[in-house]
């Protein structure tokens, strides 16, 4: 290990031969680092822990309890953890998650938007087996009626809904699906002959 106390250049450089760590670092107390790194430069492009590997990972996290690996931006438009893929062909994914039993990517957002995709020329989103909706389900008109009220919370007069029979009945055919203020109407061209289930979908 090599020490530097110059204005250029590493403070700690840490290096191994063949086998073992390079640096290593450990610490036992609530809210303390085995290793931490802080980066003070006045401009940007330079690092508080940088990572790199030929052939295996850059920056390998792991935590019995918490989360492995965590970042925190403060400025808008920055991200707290951030992926990018240079390689040359397809194939490559800039962030990748994955879970046995729960979520492999989560997004949570407070106002803004929990996830978002966007593609200038390729596909913004690509979904490989089942998707699952909340603002969907399935209403049911009762027989002898012609509407139903649909509530669905945070939806206004602007959201777009989406309505189709799912057990059709002769001479009867959603006639308007009216969108409101925390709920839409499901109007039918006819009464119907029996309890009739309509399913449903919001946008926006």
């Amino acid at each position: 290990m090599t020490e530097a106390s110059g204005e250029v250049g590493s403070v700690i450089d840490g290096g191994t031969a063949s086998e073992g760590d390079g640096l290593s670092g450990s610490a036992s107390s609530p809210g303390a680092a085995g290793v931490r790194g802080t980066d003070t430069s006045p401009m940007a492009g330079s690092y508080g822990v940088f990572g790199r590997s030929s052939r295996g990972t850059g920056v390998h996290g792991v935590s019995e309890h918490k989360t492995g690996v965590m970042g925190l931006a403060k400025n808008p438009g920055e991200a707290g953890v951030g992926g990018l893929d240079f390689a040359t062909s397809k194939g490559g994914s800039g962030v990748y998650g994955q879970s046995r039993l729960g979520n492999g990517v989560l997004g949570v957002s407070f106002n803004g938007t929990g996830v978002y995709a966007f593609t200038q020329h390729g596909t913004a989103l690509q979904v490989t087996g089942r998707a699952s909706f909340s603002n969907s389900g399935v209403a049911t008109v009762p027989g002898g009626e012609k509407t139903v009220t649909v509530p669905v919370n945070g939806m206004t007069p602007a959201s777009i809904v989406l309505a189709t029979i799912q057990a059709p009945q002769a001479g009867i055919a959603v006639e308007g699906a009216q969108a409101g203020a925390g709920s839409f109407v499901i109007t039918l061209s006819g009464q119907a002959k029996g309890d009739l289930p309509v399913g449903w979908f919001v946008i926006g």
